[in-house]
């Protein structure tokens, strides 16, 4: 071997260009984010709402609760799914049923996202968003 597992060095090196790649190097926006209701019961069913761009086109889209600034998710981060437009500009959406042991409280919830290039937003050391939603479970 040369230049690996301790086999004898080459200084022999090349350089290249990549032309007509793609200059997108942040992940998707999170324009907005809801929910159907800003107060759910144990048992009800509430609708979380995103609308997230990207130019490159968004692969995946999801989303973290966290009550009393602790990670707390009923609903298992979904994932959301997209149910309007398209994956550079699209309405992506989850139907939560709160579970009947469901703990009282305020919660926030925080969006996360990758683009197709693998470019992350609020995850995986990715850009972070400060939209966010709430909602209370009374």
């Amino acid at each position: 071997w040369v230049n690996m597992n301790s086999g004898r060095s080459d200084p022999t090196r090349a350089n290249f260009t990549v032309i007509g790649g793609s200059s997108d190097v942040t992940g998707p926006e999170i324009v907005s984010l809801t929910t159907s209701a800003s107060t759910v019961s144990p048992g009800s069913t509430f609708r979380i709402t995103a609308v997230v761009t990207d130019p490159s086109g968004v692969f995946s889209s999801s989303f973290l609760f966290s009550r009393d600034g602790v990670q707390s998710d009923f609903c298992g981060q979904g994932p959301l799914v997209l149910t309007s437009g398209n994956a550079f500009n699209g309405t992506w959406t989850f139907d939560c049923v709160a579970p009947a042991n469901v703990i009282s409280g305020d919660y926030e919830i925080t969006p996360y996202a990758k683009d197709v290039l693998g470019n992350w937003v609020n995850m995986n050391s990715g850009r972070s968003d400060p939209t966010r939603a709430n909602f209370t479970v009374a």
